[in-house]
């Protein structure tokens, strides 16, 4: 592969892109197109994410009020 651009990421190979681990899940049962998504899985892997995130930023606002409290009190 050929960078035309410096803003191209570069089509280097192995386990990493950037620094960051490259990632992938081995499917679980084949399809007849190909297509390794499994939608159940990512439907779970995305309300994991998500109620993680919703639990950040309660915790976070949560200590933001402690400190403005102690400020103002």
């Amino acid at each position: 592969m050929e960078r035309t651009a410096l803003k191209h990421l570069a089509g280097e190979t192995g386990e990493t892109v950037m620094g960051a681990p490259v990632q992938y899940r081995v499917p679980t049962q084949p399809s007849a197109d190909g297509n390794t998504v499994d939608m159940d899985v990512e439907r779970a892997q995305f309300a994991d994410n998500a109620m993680r995130y919703e639990a950040s930023v309660r915790f976070v606002s949560g200590k933001a009020k402690e400190v403005l409290a102690a400020l103002q009190g």
